[in-house]
């Protein structure tokens, strides 16, 4: 069972699950509606998704895809990041398409023919991991080529090549998709997005830790005590 199907049992996914699955299954997101993905999800899987979760789906492949203006996310961000993780790491080849990569949180066999790891990233995203990009460079291929064609232009203009004709007896109606409502919930809102865990794993390694104070004397100003504990003889 491939990790789709296994993704697709989940009696409840969120939406990086089916915007994730909905890019490996369909690939094209350009033009789309949630409602598209709610069908797509229910005559492929037979899942029954709301409004919201379809809406969210969307905009997380479009992310996935395309990367926001926002915070630069994309494909190039990512390849950016793991490239300088991959630059840490050593290669030993086993054979022309498989290597033993050493190095971050986990050594990996790296099968470059089939587009797998050890660690399920490079299979799952179809996006080369570190440990394939690692593998990759060290026999001089681009990382360009080892991303998937579903994230390629090429494979986006090729979708929309041929017309497009609606079933017959279907009424086309042109309407605009609002965003859903979204009540604020009680308490103070939060600032900050989730970081994945390639932003955490970079910032542990360069965020210093809290240094502390040395606390010092009001009275006699020597350091390792505070004036309450000062045996120092009063002036």
């Amino acid at each position: 069972m491939s990790v789709g199907d296994r993704i697709a049992q989940r009696r409840h996914c969120t939406p990086k699950y089916v915007g994730r699955l909905f890019i490996d299954r369909v690939g094209i997101i350009d033009g789309l509606n949630p409602q598209h993905i709610t069908d797509a999800m229910n005559n492929m899987f037979d899942m029954k998704l709301d409004y919201t979760t379809s809406y969210r789906a969307l905009l997380y492949a479009q992310t996935l895809v395309r990367g926001s203006a926002e915070d630069g996310r994309g494909v190039e961000y990512l390849l950016a990041i793991r490239s300088e993780i991959a630059d840490t790491m050593t290669v030993q080849p086993i054979d022309g398409w498989r290597f033993f990569v050493k190095g971050g949180k986990m050594d990996c066999v790296v099968d470059l023919e089939h587009g797998k790891c050890d660690c399920g990233v490079y299979a799952v995203e179809k996006i080369p991991c570190s440990h394939a990009i690692a593998a990759g460079t060290s026999v001089g291929l681009h990382i360009s080529t080892l991303v998937c064609p579903v994230y390629s232009k090429d494979f986006l203009f090729a979708g929309y090549s041929e017309n497009i004709y609606p079933c017959v007896g279907q009424q086309v109606e042109e309407r605009t998709c609002f965003p859903p409502e979204v009540k604020r919930g009680p308490g103070r809102q939060k600032k900050s997005r989730w970081q994945s865990w390639l932003e955490l794993s970079r910032m542990r390694g360069r965020k210093p830790r809290k240094q502390h104070r040395a606390y010092r004397c009001s009275k006699c100003k020597e350091t390792g005590h505070t004036k309450p504990q000062c045996k120092s003889s009063s002036v």
